[in-house]
């Protein structure tokens, strides 16, 4: 095993891996030390152990984690691995609002579509985490910041990766809600075109991930009637005519979960 030849993997440790007690000590030289040995090529399954391990170590810290942030919002690997594809959307670490204004600070302006991937993703996150906590304040200067913004090109945004996309669309509804539902119908209408080319030109997990950020915010405003009768019946043709409650949706969103953090942690 790659992570035990290099000395970083201690199975049956009730005190966890070496590379979490690297984390609560603060050993952040040793840690890139090891970032810079892994290949460039990574087996995904060694992959996610990483990306567990360093979230685990994260989880558990008793100390601030934003040094952390501030040096490896530089590190391509931990960007790639623990900001975005193991990112949990929950925030449940510790001090995780400094996560991604790091990971902001440092995302690279040289590439136009992945500036705005980059930009998008990580503020949309953060939008959710305002919105869910209700900072309103805060939720504003960021709604501002994504669905307001001259600079973010129309044309650009649909070449970014779904999910973020997707998030982009959906969560501009909560933004409208909270400006008087300001252009609200037209932003409803966005996002169902966006669910109808999903259901009929995407693969099976990308439908899954517009489906689940559509069901996250449509059930945050209530529109449940909006769900059963036009929003399901996209994706599933062949569902029967039983209307879905709040409970039955959110049982429906656990079985279509596409976070890679919450499939691979929390189920």
């Amino acid at each position: 095993d790659f992570l035990q030849k290099n000395g970083l993997w201690i199975q049956s440790n009730a005190k966890g891996s070496l590379l979490q007690l690297c984390i609560h000590n603060q050993e952040f030289k040793s840690l890139q030390q090891f970032f810079d040995l892994l290949p460039t090529h990574l087996d995904i399954v060694i992959r996610r152990k990483i990306g567990l391990e360093l979230y685990q170590g994260l989880l558990n810290n008793r100390n601030s984690n934003n040094k952390f942030y501030e040096l490896f919002s530089h590190s391509v690997f931990v960007r790639t691995l623990l900001f975005e594809e193991l990112a949990d959307p929950d925030f449940n670490i510790k001090d995780q609002e400094k996560m991604y204004q790091w990971y902001l600070k440092n995302t690279q302006i040289n590439n136009e579509i992945k500036w705005m991937q980059d930009f998008v993703f990580a503020n949309a996150l953060l939008f959710r985490y305002y919105y869910i906590t209700g900072r309103i304040r805060k939720l504003k200067t960021i709604g501002k910041l994504l669905f307001e913004n001259n600079d973010l090109d129309p044309n650009n945004l649909n070449l970014i990766h779904i999910f973020p996309r997707s998030r982009w669309y959906a969560y501009r509804l909560l933004y409208s809600r909270e400006n008087g539902y300001l252009h609200y119908e037209q932003y409803l209408f966005d996002l169902m075109e966006l669910c109808r080319w999903a259901a009929n030109e995407l693969i099976y997990e990308e439908r899954n991930i517009v489906l689940y950020n559509a069901l996250d915010v449509l059930r945050y405003l209530e529109e449940l009637e909006l769900i059963n009768q036009k929003i399901i019946p996209l994706f599933f043709k062949d569902r029967s005519v039983e209307q879905l409650n709040d409970q039955s949706i959110v049982t429906m969103m656990k079985w279509i979960e596409p976070n890679g953090l919450k499939k691979l942690f929390f189920n």
